[in-house]
């Protein structure tokens, strides 16, 4: 596995804001019809004014799994619609044993939410992740296996924009990574 991504992206990929990620996204995803590909590692993720995530902090437990079911199931229509294009949705979530707290009391709502819609929802325990892997793990998206979406996250998981290339080599160590994480994955943690 090339080590250019345990630096950050490289020249080919463009850099974009908050908005902008999200009309590339748009755009992608309207535009894939094979597969679309998750891979999350950043320990939490926290979006402005999200209640379900300040009710988790505050300790109610389950009024918050209940909005983020709740949140991903409206959903269905849009993965129902990939779906029907012949594409798969897959996730591979990267994840520290013991589970802390956030991911299992808080983020398993959401991924066996987005199971029951039709995304395949694979763990990977991050000791078993080679060293030289584990500096390439970054949270992305990978479409039809030819272009890729880089999140850029602060340090306590807030997005603040993200990275775009079509490139193929760039695409091609996106999927070298997404390869050796699913042959390391797991369906339950």
């Amino acid at each position: 596995m090339d080590s250019r991504f345990n630096s950050g992206p490289g020249a080919n990929f463009r850099q974009l804001s908050v908005d902008e990620f999200g009309t590339e996204f748009s755009r992608l995803w309207d535009a894939s019809s094979k597969s679309f590909e998750k891979i999350e590692v950043c320990p939490v993720f926290v979006e402005d004014d999200d209640k379900s995530f300040d009710l988790f902090a505050a300790g109610k437990l389950a009024e918050a799994a209940a909005i983020v079911r709740e949140r991903v199931l409206e959903q269905r229509d849009m993965y129902e619609s990939f779906r029907s294009r012949g594409g798969e949705i897959r996730r591979f979530r990267v994840i520290g044993v013991p589970l802390t707290p956030y991911i299992s009391d808080y983020e398993m709502n959401a991924y066996d939410a987005a199971a029951s819609i039709g995304e395949a929802v694979r763990f990977v325990e991050e000791s078993k992740i080679p060293a030289s892997l584990q500096l390439a793990c970054r949270d992305m998206l990978i479409f039809d296996r030819s272009q890729v979406l880089m999140h850029a996250y602060t340090p306590w998981g807030r997005l603040v924009g993200g990275y775009y290339s079509d490139e193929p080599r760039d695409v091609l160590l996106a999927v070298e990574l997404l390869d050796s994480l699913d042959a390391l994955s797991v369906a339950t943690p």
